[in-house]
């Protein structure tokens, strides 16, 4: 499964700088890391970098290597939750929501109010984690310090999070997941507090997996792994640097191209990736939009 924010797709070449070489004369490609025999990373630094994260999402779910052959795309992966061609986490593109985190989940017939993590640039380009929360009404959600404090499946629903406690999003462009994986640099796994219990992510089976994190460089970094627990995630990525981390869509969705070849795909189709391309020079930033 998969999401992230909208952008047109026939429109891409007026919003990023296409190259047909990949990484055009001024650049090298793009490296892809290797941080074991099974597990790859790309990191993204904030400042003086010629390369930018566009989301972008079709109306119908593309094989990864479709996603890969847009000419902008230096490399692509893929995103959060989605159901069918259904967002079902946080989509944002240049300060537009466009899908929401899940505000409640159902659990044997019982609704309960949740909170889930997002990962979200702000205006100025700096990259932040958080936990965020729609309220009615609101265009742009709301980030709160915690989630709420459900402990297991024996929790009775909790009250959400009032709007006096939380602050609306810097919003640039933003993703959903879940659960959060690592917080100032210590493992800090919200699987519970998430309501990650009966949807079907598993803490003990090994499987593919997507993270999103944030280095102590402040880098965005993006980590694939053909294999492991989803307990397992939080030691991996301070391996890699990151201080803080969530995770994404895994299982048959993971999948990584870079420079137009394949890293790891399953053949899954899926509605929305993340892509990497170069910074275009002509765009205006966000705070002069």
């Amino acid at each position: 499964m998969a999401v992230i924010a909208f952008v047109v797709i026939s429109a891409l070449a007026n919003n990023v700088a296409a190259s047909d070489d990949k990484g055009g004369s001024d650049h090298p490609p793009l490296r892809v890391h290797k941080a074991d025999g099974n597990s790859f990373f790309l990191s993204i630094p904030v400042e003086g970098s010629h390369l930018q994260i566009v989301p972008v999402l079709s109306d119908t779910a593309r094989a990864m290597g479709e996603w890969a052959k847009i000419p902008a795309a230096l490399a692509v992966v893929n995103g959060g939750f989605f159901s069918g061609d259904r967002a079902l986490s946080f989509v944002a593109h240049r300060g537009q929501v466009l899908a929401e985190n899940a505000s409640s989940v159902n659990r044997g017939g019982t609704t309960y109010p949740v909170m889930r993590s997002a990962f979200w640039v702000d205006r100025s380009g700096q990259p932040k984690l958080g936990w965020i929360y729609h309220h009615p009404g609101e265009s742009i959600p709301r980030q709160y310090r915690t989630p709420l404090p459900y402990s297991g499946s024996d929790d009775a629903p909790l009250t959400p999070p009032a709007r006096a406690n939380g602050r609306s999003l810097d919003l640039d462009w933003g993703i959903g997941g879940g659960p959060r994986l690592l917080k100032d640099g210590r493992p800090y796994l919200t699987f519970q507090e998430e309501i990650f219990w009966g949807s079907g992510l598993r803490l003990d089976d090994r499987r593919p997996r997507t993270a999103i994190c944030i280095t102590s460089k402040q880098h965005t970094l993006i980590y694939v792994t053909r294999s492991a627990r989803l307990d397992e995630l939080p030691d991996r990525l301070l391996q890699v640097g990151c201080v803080n981390a969530m995770n994404l869509d895994g299982g048959g969705s993971t999948a990584l191209y870079v420079n137009g070849e394949k890293i790891f795909d399953q053949g899954r189709a899926v509605p929305a990736v993340l892509m990497l391309s170069k910074r275009s020079t002509g765009r205006k930033s966000t705070t002069e939009r």
